[in-house]
Parts: C-alpha cells; sequence; structure tokens
C-alpha cells in the first residue's frame, strides 16, 4: 500500500460522517475555554524538552501537549533532537546546543548496556546529555517542562542544574528508578534499589542500579521536585518511591485531537485498504516490542483462528511483526510504517477491535487513540490501563496476563453489545481532553511560578 491515505483525511474532517456530532460539541468548549486560558496564561513561556516530536508514545505525548498549550494561549516551544512535524514552535537543537558528539547521543548510556543487562528489558544510565543550558538560554522560558530525556538527551546531573521551576511529566518509571523503564514486581524503588533483579548477577553491575538512584537522590534530593503523572498507577508508584515521595505530584492525562482522530475515518480507510464490509479486523500496534506482548501474540492468534466468531477475520499490524509471524500469512496485514497520525487515526478506525497486550505500561497512547476512534480496545489490566478501559462498554479488560488469558476473553467477547463507536468516541474526547489538559498544566505553571519560596529547593 502506498503511503497516501492520509490524503482523504481532510475531507472527511471537514464532512458530515459520524463523527461530525462530536467534533462540533468538542470545538464550541475548546473555543471558550480556549479564550479564558489565553486571558490567564498570556504571559506564560514553556520550553518542553524531549528527544523527538512524533516518534514514540512519550514524544507524541509532549507534541500533544505543546499543541494544546499553544491552543490555550501558553507561549509553548518544544525542543527536540529530531524534528519530523512541521510545526514552526518545535525546534530541533542545533550542534552548539547537542554538545559531542552530535551523532549517535546515547552513546555512553548504550555501550555498557551488553554487560549489565538483556535487550528485552534495558536500563539508562542518566550520564550523557546535551546542554540544556544553551537551549534554556535560547528560548528564556518561565517552565522547563522535561519529557523522556533519555539516551543522551538531558542527564541527571543537566536536569539538577535548572534554575528555572522544572516539571516532569513520568512517562514511566525512570525518573524514580535505578535505571529500569519499568520495575515490574520489584520494589526496589521503595528503598535504594539493591540486589536489582534486571541486571546481570556480578558484584560490580549489582552494585549499578544502587549506583544510579543514589546518583538522582544526591542531585534532587534538595530540590522541589514537580512531577506530572498520566495514570493514577503512575502517580501511586511515584509515592511509594523513595526518590519522589515528597514531590508535588498531579495527575493529569494525556490528550488527543479529536480533529485527527474519529470515527469518521473507517469506511474511507477500509475501502482504501481493500478490506470487506463483512470481515472482522483486528488490529495489533508496535507488535515487535517484548514489553507490548511480542512474545504471546503468535500464540494468540492461533487461539483466535479456531474460535468461531473470529472465522472471517484480519489481523492488521502497525509498527511491526511478533515474533513468529512474517505478514506473508493469509490472514495477516503489515500495514506500512508511518509517524503520520492521519494515517494511523484510518487505522485505528478500520478495525473492529485493538488488541493491547502490553505486559508493562503506563496510560498507552495507542489505547486512547483506538477509543477516540471508537474502536474498543481489549487489554491486560496492568499499570493505568484499567483507567481507561470500562469492561463490557468501550472494550474488555483480563487479569490474567497470558495468551490464554487473552483467548479465554475474547472468546466471550460480543462487540456488539458495547456502546456505539460515536459514544465510545465521544467518551475518549472527553477522558484525554486538549482543553482540560492544557488548562491543569497551565494552573501547574502558574502555582509554581507564585510560590513565595525558591521553586526549586526544598527549605
Amino acid at each position: 500500500m502506498r503511503a497516501g491515505i492520509a490524503k482523504p483525511l481532510p475531507l472527511l474532517a471537514r464532512s458530515g460522517g459520524a463523527g461530525r456530532s462530536v467534533r462540533r460539541a468538542l470545538g464550541a468548549a475548546r473555543s471558550i475555554a480556549c479564550v479564558r486560558l489565553t486571558m490567564a496564561a498570556k504571559q506564560l513561556r514553556v520550553l518542553l524538552v524531549a528527544a523527538k516530536d512524533l516518534a514514540g508514545g512519550a514524544h507524541r505525548s509532549a507534541f500533544r501537549l505543546h499543541q494544546a498549550l499553544r491552543l490555550s494561549g501558553v507561549d509553548s516551544v518544544l525542543a527536540v533532537r529530531e524534528k519530523a512535524s512541521s510545526d514552526p514552535h518545535v525546534h530541533e537543537l542545533t550542534p552548539a546546543e547537542l554538545g559531542w558528539p552530535p551523532r549517535g547521543r546515547g552513546f555512553f548510556d548504550r555501550l555498557p548496556m551488553p554487560c549489565l543487562t538483556s535487550r528485552d528489558d534495558p536500563i539508562s544510565l542518566g550520564l550523557q546529555s546535551i546542554r540544556l543550558n544553551r537551549v534554556i538560554e535560547r528560548f528564556g522560558p518561565d517552565i522547563v517542562h522535561l519529557h523522556w530525556i533519555n539516551g543522551g538527551m538531558v542527564s541527571i546531573a543537566a536536569a539538577a542544574a535548572v534554575c528555572q521551576p522544572v516539571v516532569w511529566t513520568l512517562h514511566d518509571m525512570w525518573a524514580f528508578t535505578g535505571g529500569c523503564h519499568y520495575a515490574g514486581d520489584c520494589a526496589g524503588f521503595r528503598e535504594a534499589c539493591a540486589s536489582c533483579p534486571k541486571v546481570k548477577p556480578w558484584p560490580i553491575v549489582k552494585s549499578v542500579p544502587r549506583f544510579v538512584l543514589a546518583q538522582k537522590t544526591a542531585s534532587w534530593g534538595k530540590r522541589r521536585l514537580n512531577a506530572v503523572a498520566p495514570s493514577r498507577w503512575m502517580t501511586a508508584m511515584a509515592r511509594e518511591s523513595a526518590l519522589f515521595a515528597n514531590a508535588d505530584i498531579r495527575q493529569i492525562s494525556y490528550c488527543v485531537d479529536p480533529e485527527i482522530f474519529h470515527p469518521a475515518l473507517r469506511d474511507a480507510t477500509r475501502a482504501h485498504l481493500g478490506i470487506p464490509a463483512n470481515r472482522r479486523c483486528v488490529l495489533f500496534v508496535n507488535a515487535s516490542q517484548p514489553r507490548k506482548g511480542a512474545r504471546i501474540i503468535g500464540q494468540l492468534i492461533d487461539e483466535m483462528m479456531h474460535m468461531p466468531a473470529w472465522q472471517e477475520r484480519e489481523f492488521l499490524f502497525a509498527g511491526g511483526l511478533p515474533d513468529g509471524l512474517t505478514g506473508a500469512e493469509p490472514h495477516v496485514r503489515l500495514l506500512p510504517p508511518t509517524h503520520d497520525e492521519g494515517e494511523m487515526a484510518g487505522f485505528f478506525a478500520a478495525a473492529d477491535l485493538f488488541v493491547m497486550p502490553s505486559l508493562e505500561d503506563n496510560l498507552p497512547n495507542a489505547v486512547i487513540e483506538s477509543l477516540a476512534c471508537g474502536t474498543p480496545v481489549a487489554a491486560f489490566a496492568i499499570g493505568g490501563i484499567p483507567e481507561m478501559i470500562t469492561a463490557g462498554e468501550n472494550g474488555y479488560l483480563t487479569a490474567e496476563a497470558s495468551a490464554a488469558g487473552m483467548a479465554q476473553l475474547l472468546r466471550g467477547a460480543d462487540l456488539d453489545g458495547l456502546h456505539s463507536r460515536d459514544a465510545i468516541a465521544r467518551d475518549a474526547a472527553k477522558m484525554f481532553s486538549q482543553v482540560g489538559a492544557a488548562r491543569l498544566h497551565a494552573a501547574f505553571y502558574e502555582q509554581l511560578l507564585q510560590t513565595p519560596c525558591s521553586p526549586q529547593v526544598v527549605q
């Protein structure tokens, strides 16, 4: 398939169809809220810092927040190492800001990984950094808002050296662990990250997570830590940690643009892909990643092929294939790689069900995008996912995180018994509102600027 599926989407967005009432109501509410926020926050300049603007869930979240803030009147700029969007307020770092080496960022973080842990369960050391002080000098922000900063983006020391009030969105657990991004069943982050189960059992290696957490504590322990957690689950994890136990943590969900993600894309996308009307489509996203369930999807598909309810079906894969599949199977279709949100919205809308077999996750953007397109979700009840899905209304949940558990869940799934696609989309647009996210962030920023004592040092 040629990467041209996004072309009809602007026409659909302007036309009638199933999503018109959702967009009209939200547009009116957004216009009113934007006027109010513009009046309250017109002097505020915020610098968002992320490695990229479109590739990856955390980066897309930063980009969407940036756009929501600007829509609401906040002077937001997003500084990234790699820019893919055409947004004029997203700025790629200069060679002087990148520092040495200008390419291959994160090399010193990746170099010791084979000695420390496996590729499937990486840790980040936070050693290498851009010259963040120069980026701050260029843009002169009132607030610095950090997002996903690993891979040589912002080091532990560089984050500690910022003079302005800092807000950090906890896209994963790295900020308060000894280097892992998700701790699994380990509770070491609540104390000192001793006896880490993720690293190799050599004495010098076993001490690395303890050292990394100690460095974070030494660098950030006397600062006023201000964090945004996208889910209640992440909020609870951060408050249980040794490092963020006393931080000011606000729970603010990610947001999504209903002008891009909406149910009206369904018919045109299915026609473009040549999907018959009577065929049920099951979508998987980023299925090649172990944390996203790569090792169990093949077994799950084998199970589904023998279910009467899924006889007329096709399995769509966006972002890679899992272990054991080549894409040549007659019931499997690998969709073309894309960072275009219009194309991804079409893929979500075309599906009858999005299956999200993540074993560890925060508040996955893929779930938000699917629901915004009116497509129900089947997932494991882990992390923040139960906050997004109401079983029997907009999807299904199972506590058994295995291929057998998901198969059993889907065996009893009745898609016709769920809420309508329009109703699912309306609820998602309200829950993950751009206006709401911008308003809550702007209020947090303003509060930090009005704090009488230093916003960075605990007195």
